[in-house]
C-alpha cells in the first residue's frame, strides 16, 4: 500500500467566499498493476480520499491511467474497450516488427517558405 504523504491545499467553495484549507490526511493509494516501457506508463490501483467534513475516509475507488510522455490519455474504462485496444495494439506490434520509424521530422526549404507565407497575416504589423 502506498500513502501519498504530501499535504494538499485546496479551495473550499462551499461558503460564500472561497477560503483556503489544508488537507490534514493523505489519500490512501494501493497499486495493483503497473506498466512502464520507454515513454509509456500505465497503472491500475485503488484510492481513498479523506473527507474533512465527515472526518473519515470515503469509499475505496478504482483508478486507472494511461500516460504517453507527460500526457495522460483519456481512455474508456470498460473491460471491453481495453481488451479490444490491447488486441489491436498487439496486432500493430506484430505488423510493424522490424520496421524503423523516423524519430524526427525534416522539412525542406520549400516547406519552411510555405509555412512563412501562410502565417504572414499573423505577424505584427501585417494587415
Amino acid at each position: 500500500m502506498v500513502v501519498n504523504t504530501r499535504t494538499k491545499t485546496a479551495l473550499d467553495n462551499t461558503t460564500a467566499g472561497a477560503k483556503q484549507t489544508n488537507k490534514t490526511h493523505e489519500d490512501i493509494r494501493e497499486s495493483l498493476l503497473y506498466f512502464r516501457f520507454e515513454n509509456i506508463s500505465s497503472g491500475l490501483g485503488t484510492k481513498q480520499v479523506f473527507d474533512d467534513e465527515l472526518e473519515e475516509y470515503g469509499p475505496v475507488e478504482p483508478q486507472f491511467y494511461l500516460k504517453f510522455g507527460d500526457k495522460y490519455a483519456n481512455v474508456p474504462k470498460t473491460s471491453e474497450a481495453l481488451i479490444a485496444l490491447g488486441k489491436y495494439l498487439m496486432q500493430v506490434g506484430e505488423a510493424i516488427e522490424g520496421v524503423v520509424f523516423k524519430t524526427h521530422t525534416e522539412h525542406t526549404s520549400a516547406d519552411v517558405q510555405n509555412a512563412k507565407e501562410k502565417l504572414e497575416k499573423f505577424r505584427k504589423g501585417s494587415s
